[in-house]
């Protein structure tokens, strides 16, 4: 089977300096851009067009020197930017650094009859790729049989893409991969990454509670006006008040009634996923704009004080056979403890910027940057510098500079900042489902033999690189 990842929604581009183009007839809004829904796009006819070449040597058409350095002493790996795909680096790059979703990918068997070409199998190429990261001998890998895979053209190489989005659509496709249409089984992403989500309604004067349970990946935290992870749950578990011409008809009472509708966190997965809603919409310029200000998050988070507290009676809950999906968690503390162990940063502004990753090794507990082709230990302390900016006196520090610099300097601290922009927790205690992925697994025999072929290459190349560096051919005119 194989599956496609369509391009995430594209942010919109920055305007330009001189001339301006002409108005175009049908320019979607800003509004469009940050809540259109993601269209499938097929593109195999155009893909089939081109002719798909190995991506196994280390040299690219520029020769450039920094492929043909070895791997670091930490043994990871960077990957190198194909116009526009820092976010997609990101992400990788996260995804491999978590052990369990690294064992699960490896585990997976690929099927021609069942999972198409291997150009076009996404499972088959992330195996690849998370080999070519652990096993071969280059610093630098690059993604392009993985996007490849998503059936991604080179030109979308270059356009600016959400790293949720991505976050979503992939493990979509995976997760599509991996069942191969089977309904009845179960993905490793379900079991690791997938929680359980409480909508529900309640009346105030029967105390009647009509509730739904729903899947959710990863937890989209509003941050307008809040200054801690925490106060951002708060406020996404605080009920709304329905009342007024918004009242609620209770089936019970047989009337409109006030009510309180929310959500409760049902069950917490084992990797918990947050995005911090930095990229929100000015209605007073119409613009698209980036929340820039500071917003602080913990080491280690708990998560007890978010889950439903209360059993409810059987006679005031109505639940839909399909929608009854699991019992409520225990709500012992420690078993709802996070730890993090993932940041991927945002640098810029609403119209575009650039992705990275603070990315905390399980093996050897240390934190790296991983920054494309870059991978770099950093301290635990570099954290706080991605929580955002600090609210000060515009005036602060600018007595002496004229008004004109003054107003510049304020506008860019309000457009551009680097900042988290999602974070990955993994719950410190497991069950019988999480369990099964610990045991430590290696990519398929014929994928090794793969990576020692493009090993043996690369030393090749790079011998001919460093004769050719240290062996310059002088021409003498006399």
């Amino acid at each position: 089977m194989s599956s496609e990842v369509p391009p995430p929604p594209t942010s919109p581009p920055p305007p330009p300096t001189s001339p301006p183009p002409p108005p175009k007839p049908s320019t979607p809004s800003v509004l469009s851009t940050i809540a259109a829904p993601i269209k499938v796009q097929s593109l195999s006819a155009a893909l089939a067009k081109k002719k798909i070449k190995s991506n196994s040597s280390s040299l690219d058409s520029t020769g450039n020197a920094w492929r043909m350095q070895e791997k670091a002493k930490s043994g990871y790996v960077g990957l190198s930017n194909q116009g526009a795909t820092c976010y997609l680096n990101s992400l990788i790059q996260s995804l491999y650094m978590t052990p369990n979703f690294r064992n699960a990918i490896y585990s997976w068997h690929y099927d021609k009859n069942l999972d198409g070409t291997e150009v076009r199998c996404i499972p088959l190429q992330l195996q690849r790729l998370f080999a070519r990261l652990q096993y071969g001998d280059a610093a630098v890998v690059d993604t392009k049989d993985l996007t490849k895979s998503f059936g991604w053209t080179e030109a979308q190489a270059f356009q600016q893409h959400d790293v949720q989005e991505l976050f979503r659509v992939l493990f979509d496709a995976l997760n599509r991969a991996f069942t191969r249409g089977d309904t009845q089984r179960v993905a490793p992403i379900q079991h690791l990454y997938e929680g359980t989500l409480k909508d529900y309604i309640s009346c105030q004067e029967c105390k009647y509670i009509r509730e739904r349970s729903d899947l959710f990946l990863d937890v989209q935290l509003t941050i307008r006006d809040i200054n801690t992870i925490e106060d951002a749950f708060k406020q996404f578990i605080t009920p709304d008040t329905l009342e007024g011409d918004n009242q609620w008809a209770c089936s019970q009472c047989n009337k409109k009634v006030n009510a309180l509708k929310g959500f409760k966190f049902d069950k917490l997965p084992y990797y918990l996923s947050l995005q911090l809603k930095r990229f929100d919409f000015d209605f007073a310029t119409w613009r698209r704009v980036k929340l820039n200000h500071r917003v602080t998050f913990p080491l280690n988070l708990d998560m007890s004080q978010f889950l439903d507290q209360k059993n409810q009676s059987a006679k005031n809950v109505q639940t839909s056979e399909t929608e009854s999906l699991t019992e409520n968690v225990t709500q012992d503390s420690e078993e709802n403890i996070y730890e993090l162990f993932s940041i991927l940063i945002h640098s810029g502004g609403a119209m575009g910027g650039h992705y990275f990753s603070f990315i905390k090794s399980f093996s050897d507990g240390k934190w790296y940057k991983f920054n494309d082709t870059s991978v770099t230990e950093m301290s635990e302390k570099e954290i706080e510098e991605i929580y955002g900016q600090q609210k000060e006196d515009p005036k602060k520090g600018c007595e002496n500079t004229s008004l004109e610099a003054r107003k510049k300097t304020i506008a860019n601290n309000a457009s551009f900042s680097t900042t988290a922009y999602m974070l990955i927790y993994r719950r410190k205690t497991k069950t019988s489902d999480e369990m099964q992925y610990d045991a430590e697994c290696e990519p398929p025999a014929y994928i090794k033999e793969l990576i020692k072929q493009e090993n043996d290459q690369f030393q090749i190349e790079k011998k001919e690189y460093i004769r050719k560096r240290d062996n310059r051919r002088l021409i003498l005119f006399y």
